[in-house]
């Protein structure tokens, strides 16, 4: 680990060397962020010096995942036993697609804020299948020619508290909803063989976020929310993050660009029904910013 003393920036270089690595970089993270809370010397919930940010920012924009996979199993109590769809492979959905981005975030004061983000993402495809699928009462047989529409409808909501605070860094902990509509449709091309399912997963999650002003106009802002659950009929787990990069045009209105990673996977049993959806999704983001004082 490498710590540079007596600087304002060794917060963020800790934070960015600690994200090097996989599944282990959201834990380690958390860990360095406990361990500066307590050594460091920060200004803790002071911010009278920082009253000239936004009491609330707007942002519109694009986000483009450049690479996705998924899967999807619709398996009915008494139906025959249903296969575990790949999108790509089986049924040749679009592994890249972008939609509208909604963002906002809301400080009651210095130190308590509340965000939300709105997406949603419609991919579809079609594939002569060269395997028998079964999902949900329905079988399509080996090359069957079956379209495919994909939909996945994205609301998180959060809110945050900052316990660390300096005139370049702020460092938060989050709180909140992350909501996923996911619906999955097939439907052949001979016959009136169609068949759809619908998963909502509301999952808690908890992350830690970072904002640095690199410099007057440059501001890097990161976060991570990630849940975890195995209790009764319900197993899933989520790890959402974000790093962008804010240019501020002038005090009312700036740009924002960075990179989106999500990775989920949710299954629900319910009345002997079983379904599950597992998702990679990885792209970028493009914002207009509008702050409102």
């Amino acid at each position: 680990m490498v710590i540079l003393p007596h600087c304002q920036c060794q917060v963020p270089v800790v934070i960015m060397l600690s994200l090097i690595g996989s599944n282990r970089s959201v834990r380690r993270f958390l860990w360095i962020s406990g361990i500066l809370l307590f050594s460091t010397s920060p200004v803790i919930a002071d911010r009278t010096d920082r009253d000239d940010k936004p009491r609330l920012t707007l942002k519109v924009g694009q986000i483009y995942f450049n690479s996705m996979e998924g899967s999807f199993l619709a398996d009915n109590d008494g139906g025959p036993l249903s296969t575990t769809i790949d999108f790509s492979r089986d049924l040749d959905i679009d592994d890249s697609e972008g939609s509208y981005l909604l963002e906002g975030i809301y400080y009651f004061n210095p130190v308590h804020r509340v965000d939300f983000s709105y997406y949603n993402i419609e991919r579809s495809g079609e594939r002569r299948i060269d395997r028998e699928i079964t999902f949900g009462d329905e079988t399509y047989v080996v090359n069957t020619l079956v379209d495919s529409q994909f939909d996945a409808e994205t609301l998180i909501l959060t809110y945050s508290y900052l316990f660390y605070s300096s005139e370049e860094v702020d460092l938060g902990l989050t709180a909140g909803l992350h909501i996923t509509e996911a619906d999955l449709s097939l439907k052949a091309n001979i016959g009136d063989v169609s068949e759809s399912a619908t998963q909502t997963a509301p999952l808690p999650v908890g992350g830690i976020l970072l904002n640095y002003d690199i410099s007057d106009k440059w501001t890097l802002h990161y976060q991570t929310r990630v849940f975890l659950l195995d209790y009764d009929d319900y197993r899933g787990s989520l790890n959402d993050t974000k790093l962008t990069f804010e240019y501020e045009i002038n005090r009312d209105f700036g740009l924002e660009f960075g990179f989106n990673r999500r990775d989920s996977e949710l299954e629900v049993k319910e009345s002997g029904s079983l379904e599950r959806f597992d998702s990679i999704a990885q792209g970028w983001i493009a914002n207009i910013v509008w702050n409102i004082r």
